[in-house]
Formats: structure tokens, C-alpha cells, sequence
């Protein structure tokens, strides 16, 4: 009977060894299973990373194209020089422009002679008839009697 206890104690230790060991080398193995599946998870991300240098092949090279002045012209609508309003008339001076996003907020500084230059906002009367009605940075755009006239600073008039 003291021969059978001390086998069957043999057993259970050898068996708790046993268990334990296994259960340490199923968690070394899905470790490395982790690490592996990571390992090649980064090299596919930084291989997404890398540019690809794509050559063309010799059916893919294409001559560049030339294109004439007269074909791309109107490319962008009517020459707008030729559209443009006049230049005003008018005895003023174009001193400074403001330009704002919110076109409401440009101004313009404008001299006239015999009186100091003044700040005018877009909208507002220069005199008489006469608004501003844009600000643009190398012009302003006038309203009289209707029409749009531009002016110009004095170095940059046409």
C-alpha cells in the first residue's frame, strides 16, 4: 500500500510537471505565432510606404504635344484685355488698394485734385455719381452713369 501512494504521488507530479510545461510552451508557441504575424504585418505596411516607380514602356512614351497660340487662345474665354472697361476720364488718383475676401470690406485710397486723398469702401460714393465699385490689386473699377471705368494706378496705366 506504501508502494501504491508513493506511485500514484509520482504520477499526479509528473503529471501537474507535464501540464504545467505544456501549458508553457502553448504560450511560447502563440507568442512566436503573435510575433510572426507581426513581423510580416510591418514589412507589408512599409512596403505600402515605398513608391512605386512605374516605367513606361516604349507603346506608353508619348511625343509631347505642341500646341499653337491661336488654339489655346480662347482657352479661358475672350480675350479680356479686349473686354476690359475703360480706363475713366476722370482727374483721380489711384493711391493705394485694399483687398479683402469679403469684398464688401475692400477700399481704396483715391485723390482728387484740389482735395486730400481719402479712403473710399467698396460701394461708397467718390463723389457725385461716381462709386466705387471694385477693388482689385493694380486697379479699381468705377460706376458712372452705369457704366464700369477702370483706374489705374499711375505707374501700371495702359
Amino acid at each position: 500500500m506504501f508502494t501504491r501512494n508513493i506511485e500514484l504521488s509520482i504520477a499526479a507530479s509528473l503529471s501537474q510537471s507535464t501540464a504545467k510545461r505544456a501549458t508553457t510552451l502553448m504560450g511560447a508557441l502563440l507568442l512566436c505565432a503573435c510575433g510572426a504575424s507581426l513581423t510580416l504585418q510591418t514589412h507589408q505596411f512599409w512596403q505600402l510606404l515605398q513608391p512605386v516607380a512605374i516605367t513606361p514602356t516604349k507603346t506608353e512614351r508619348q511625343t509631347p504635344v505642341r500646341l499653337k497660340h491661336a488654339e489655346i487662345a480662347e482657352l479661358f474665354g475672350k480675350n479680356s484685355a479686349a473686354n476690359a472697361p475703360p480706363t475713366t476720364p476722370l482727374h483721380l488718383t489711384l493711391l493705394a488698394s485694399f483687398t479683402h475676401p469679403d469684398i464688401a470690406r475692400s477700399s481704396a485710397i483715391i485723390g482728387q485734385p484740389d482735395e486730400p486723398a481719402r479712403r473710399i469702401r467698396v460701394g461708397e460714393s467718390i463723389r457725385n455719381g461716381i462709386v466705387l465699385s471694385g477693388v482689385f490689386p493694380k486697379h479699381v473699377t468705377l460706376t458712372r452713369n452705369n457704366r464700369s471705368e477702370v483706374l489705374y494706378f499711375a505707374e501700371t496705366q495702359r
